[in-house]
């Protein structure tokens, strides 16, 4: 078990964005003739700062769907009750234009077509303000670390229910592909608590020629106080909690670093079934 000290720090953010009413060129296929473009948002409804080296193995017990308390339970693979209906996507195959990035160094990579964050000292966080409106949905992206691949207690994040940016409130779903560390956060300001977390011996088995850099796909489904989070190619890595009585209701999602390189792709949210 390791103990640890949390504190935030946010670095001043640099803007990137534009208005819904702009969103028209961003749609695939808009004056590119037929290329794709990297952005797009198929609705304007629908549906957070965590991340680091975890305290402890195990996740919490009890709880689930239809608890009165908060809980952890590990459930299936897969995306149960994740619809087709597209809300926001992007592929970075152009300029993120509708991401805010606050500290670290976030770039678009155009050979890969990947944003990364190339900066292991700080904790960083790209986030869409435009969706602050979201609050049932499934968010997926596609996340690797970046070589040399060697802070201990680095983790690459989905963050959501951001309000009203990373400084705020926000969930996180982090991943530690070199601790091996697969944990839920739940941060108010300067306040944060490991909801549920699961490591390497409790709870989480490696495949035989697990690479810390290789890509994983993380998931998260919301709908209302339950939260699901997953990875497809991490076995046990897999946590459902239902965060009653006092769940954050909504807010905008993003990416996050903790003390690690990494790069994203390929992030979509969709409607829940």
């Amino acid at each position: 078990m390791r103990s640890f000290v949390f504190a935030t720090v946010l670095a001043g953010s640099a803007t990137q964005g534009c208005s819904l009413t702009d969103l028209g060129s961003l749609q695939k296929g808009a004056g590119q003739d037929g290329a794709s473009s990297s952005s797009q948002i198929a609705s304007s409804t629908g549906s957070g700062l965590g991340g680091m080296g975890g305290a402890g193995a195990g996740g919490t017990a009890g709880g689930g769907p239809s608890g009165s308390g908060g809980g952890a339970s590990s459930t299936g693979a897969g995306a149960p009750g994740c619809g087709s209906a597209l809300l926001f996507s992007d592929d970075f195959t152009a300029d993120p234009t509708l991401w805010t990035f606050t500290a670290g160094s976030w770039a678009r990579d155009a050979k890969t077509n990947e944003m990364e964050q190339t900066d292991a000292s700080v904790i960083a966080n790209a986030f869409v303000p435009s969706r602050a409106g979201l609050v049932d949905c499934c968010i997926t992206t596609r996340m690797r670390q970046l070589p040399p691949g060697t802070s201990p207690a680095g983790a690459m994040n989905l963050i959501f229910r951001v309000t009203p940016d990373p400084s705020g409130q926000l969930y996180s779903c982090n991943w530690e592909p070199n601790y091996i560390g697969f944990r839920l956060m739940k941060l108010d300001g300067a306040a944060s608590t490991f909801l549920a977390q699961k490591e390497q011996g409790s709870g989480i088995s490696l495949p035989s020629a697990y690479d810390p850099l290789e890509t994983v796909t993380m998931h998260v489904r919301l709908e209302g106080s339950a939260i699901h989070c997953w990875l497809d190619e991490i076995t046990g890595a897999d946590i459902f909690y239902n965060d009653v009585p006092t769940p954050f209701p909504g807010g905008s999602f993003g990416l996050r670093t903790y003390q690690m390189a990494a790069a994203f792709d390929d992030v979509k949210v969709v409607e829940i079934q």
